[in-house]
This record gives structure tokens, sequence and C-alpha cells, in this order.
């Protein structure tokens, strides 16, 4: 179960970087209309782009589940912190996209830092079902 946590904290801290390999990862079709062939460096980078596309598209609609979930909690807190920590931080703590520390969450959401790790935590065990289903449990 620690690997899994482990591998949602990487993806959700790499999440801005996933998006911008996706942006500019060469393709083999742009490669291919350039020079009429195509290398196997290039079907690996395209490949490796496929596999990133797939699973950010995975990553959004459990990122969008969680939200739901969240909602119908009654407690929107914690999905917020996580938006703001790994993947929008809307200009983040510096206003040029810097994520947000624990004391500056605690701060924007008026509660104390225990709150924002407990937030963190249960955002880990939560999207670890919605990533990986049982395997995350």
């Amino acid at each position: 179960m620690a690997d899994v946590r482990y591998n949602i904290k990487e993806a959700l801290r790499h999440y801005r970087y996933l998006e911008a390999f996706i942006r500019n990862a060469v393709d083999a079709m742009d490669w291919y209309l350039e020079d009429f062939k195509v290398s196997s460096q290039i079907r690996a980078i395209t490949e490796s782009r496929l596999d990133t596309m797939t699973f950010k598209a995975h990553m959004d609609r459990a990122l969008s589940t969680y939200k739901l979930l969240c909602e119908q909690d009654g407690n929107v807190r914690p999905y917020n912190v996580i938006m703001r920590k790994f993947v929008d931080p809307e200009g983040g703590a510096d206003g040029h996209g810097k994520p947000f520390t624990n004391d500056q969450l605690a701060d924007l959401f008026d509660c104390n830092v225990k709150t924002i790790k407990s937030d963190v935590a249960a955002g880990y065990a939560r999207l670890s079902i919605l990533f990986f289903g049982i395997n995350g449990v």
C-alpha cells in the first residue's frame, strides 16, 4: 500500500510536468511528415506520450470524482488543498506557480497545519483508490 500512495504523491507532485510533457513531446507523426522516417527513439517518445496522456486523463477523472465525493461529504477543503498544493496552484504562493507550503495553505484555508497535513494524507488514501481501485486499498 505504501508503494501505491508513494506513486500517488509522485504523480500529483509532477502533475504540471506531465502536462508539459504531453504538450511538448515530439510526436512520431510530426517527425514522419518532416523526414519521412521514424527513428526508434521517436517511436519511444510517442509511446511514452500516449502512456502519459492516458495516465493524466485518468488522473483528471479521479480528481473530478474526488471533488464530487468531497462535495457529497459536505467538505470540499481536502480536494481544494490537493488542487492548490499539487495540481493547480492558481498562481502559487509566489504568484508564479510555485506550490503552496502547508503553512501557506493553512493561512489560505483558515485552519492549522495539522488539518492541512490530515487533508493531504486523506487525499492520498482516497485518490489511491480512485486511481488504482482495489490495488489502492
